[in-house]
Order: structure tokens, then sequence, then C-alpha cells
């Protein structure tokens, strides 16, 4: 049985192109993030609630939106580090993984959230 033999430069374009996409879809988490930052920031300046009628001072959400915009802006310098550096490996013809870079922004994901929820139910 003979087996098809994919070319080495169409390989190459694949993953190059599978490089590109997870760039674009870490760009996009870094976006969500910004994006939800900025949503909290504007909400939290509508609100101007009085401290006797809510638990959280409006500038609370504040601090907790520019802490998304600028977790958001890191995931958008790491996911654009990752891509020229796994695009020259892939020009080598190395294999390279980034666990570390991984782990980072999911740590720091869940550090928010725990983060805030524990404001939340302290205050």
């Amino acid at each position: 049985m003979d087996r098809y033999q994919i070319p080495e430069e169409e390989t190459l374009w694949r993953e190059q192109l599978a490089n590109e996409r997870t760039l674009l879809s870490w760009a996009r988490t870094g976006v969500h993030m910004i994006g939800a930052g900025i949503l909290l920031h504007v909400v939290a300046g509508s609100l101007g609630l009085p401290r006797g009628i809510s638990t959280l001072y409006p500038s609370d959400f504040t601090s907790f939106g520019l802490g998304l915009v600028a977790f958001g802006a890191l995931v958008e310098l790491a996911a654009a580090v990752r891509f020229v550096r796994f695009r020259a490996a892939i020009s080598r013809g190395e294999f390279t993984s980034s666990a570390p870079a991984y782990l980072l922004i999911a740590f720091g994901i869940v550090f928010l959230g725990v983060a805030f929820i524990g404001y939340i139910i302290l205050s």
C-alpha cells in the first residue's frame, strides 16, 4: 500500500497557518479581556451608588476593569512574542512548546477571578 507523501513545503505552510490561527485566537482573548475591563469601567462610572445602597464602590469595579485591561494587554504581548518565536522555529524545522506562557495566562485569569470574588465576599 502506497502512502501519499505531503511535500515538505506544504506542511510548512500548514504549520505557519496554524501558528497564525493561534495568534488570532490569543488576540481575540486579549481583546475580550480589554473589552470587559472597559465595560466594567464604564458601568462603574454610570452607577454612582452611595455606600449605603451598594456594598461596592464604583471605583472598585473601575480598579478591576483596569486590571482586566492590563492583563488583556499582557495577553496581546505574549501572543505576539509567541507568534514570532514559533514562526522562526517552524522555519528552522524545530518543534517547541511554551507551557509556561499558557500556564501564566491561565493562572492569571484564575487569579483575577478568585481575587474579585474574594473581594466581593469580604466587602
